[in-house]
């Protein structure tokens, strides 16, 4: 699908990517022995490097070894101190990983969801993994500010309208721009997690649509990352209620057509160079962003849950031209203010010579 970012789970990560014997050994039968079990070992390790090789060009942010679990559900045990930090198995596979000459893996994903402040304790699990990984991962957490605040990655997912919830494009806007303007003082920007499951009888109200108008909002708000739950259940592991992403094909085109079209203008995103403009009916939000470097790109969404035809001015646009991307119409204009036509939910890219 063109994804260059993956979180991955430990149990997924040990069985079918990790090429440590000791930690392969796990996964064979238990009552083999001797050259059997050598065999059976020899036979995931060649498996797993199949595996590998189709992650080339995609970073993965490890999430296991019961961090998470630990530092929210439980307290310290024996000397104080949590399970992650006192079982060698773990110290051993952590070292491992990050040792391992592909780089797989290039962070870790502490927290899911973190509310409450646990910002001491997810401090506390990024300190003890810097103390074994030579390699220097950041961390990552996804929840609340102070979860954020205790790694070197973070962000926050935003479901308005999961199980049929009827929130708008104007309050995800506003959620990223906050979101923003919240990590701004760390020098950080939000990695935000749109939401993309599908259009069951649960969630009547997710659109593609409304998974496009998501993604575009999130690179005009400023996000350092975008990503999607993708995997086929999300919590519906028969299929019987149709929700994730697996269950609904044309969610996951969509999802798949974005990827390629922000790889378009990513390295404008990343110049630096960004300025943001309100529509005159407060309906259309955009971005014109990029330098010399990276080009130039023009991007715009409509917030409103129906078709708009306003004017919106661009400041620095000057007399710059607009080559349409991606289907994108050629707006009138008058010098930097230029007159749109969008439909609901509708977005529009640009690339500004």
């Amino acid at each position: 699908m063109g994804f260059n970012w993956m979180q991955m789970w430990e149990w997924d990560y040990r069985n079918h990517l990790s090429l440590d014997r000791t930690t392969l050994g796990e996964f064979v039968d238990k009552k083999l022995a001797g050259a059997e079990r050598e065999a059976a070992i020899d036979a995931l390790v060649e498996s797993n490097k199949v595996n590998r090789a189709a992650f080339a060009g995609v970073a993965i942010c490890f999430e296991g070894f019961g961090v998470w679990d630990q530092v929210i559900f439980r307290r310290p045990g024996e000397g104080g101190k949590y399970d992650f930090e006192t079982d060698e198995r773990i110290r051993r596979e952590i070292a491992n990983i990050s040792e391992d000459p592909d780089r797989l893996v290039r962070m870790w994903y502490f927290s899911d969801e973190a509310g409450g402040n646990f910002h001491r304790q997810l401090r506390r699990a990024a300190d003890y993994y810097a103390t074994i990984d030579k390699a220097g991962f950041p961390t990552f957490n996804l929840g609340n500010l102070a979860a954020v605040t205790a790694g070197d990655v973070g962000g926050n997912d935003i479901y308005l309208r999961y199980y049929g919830g009827l929130g708008s494009a104007a309050q995800f806007a506003d959620r990223v721009d906050d979101m923003r303007r919240e990590y701004a003082p760390l020098h950080r920007r939000p990695f935000i997690v749109p939401q993309a499951f599908g259009r069951s009888e649960h969630q009547s109200t997710e659109t593609p649509e409304w998974v496009r108008v998501e993604a575009y909002l999130s690179c005009i708000g400023g996000a350092n990352g975008i990503g999607f739950y993708c995997w086929t259940q999300t919590g519906d592991w028969s299929g019987s209620q149709k929700q994730g992403m697996g269950w609904n094909p044309a969610t996951a085109h969509e999802v798949q057509k974005l990827i390629a079209e922000i790889k378009v203008f990513q390295g404008a995103l990343m110049s630096g160079a960004e300025t943001r403009a309100l529509s005159n009916d407060g309906n259309v939000r955009a971005l014109f962003c990029g330098d010399d470097a990276s080009g130039r790109y023009l991007l715009v969404a409509n917030t409103f849950e129906g078709p708009v035809d306003t004017e919106i001015a661009i400041p620095g646009l000057g007399k710059r031209e607009l080559e349409p991307l991606f289907g994108a119409p050629k707006p009138s204009r008058s010098g930097e203010t230029l007159r749109l036509k969008l439909p609901q939910w509708g977005t529009a890219a640009w690339h500004v010579r």
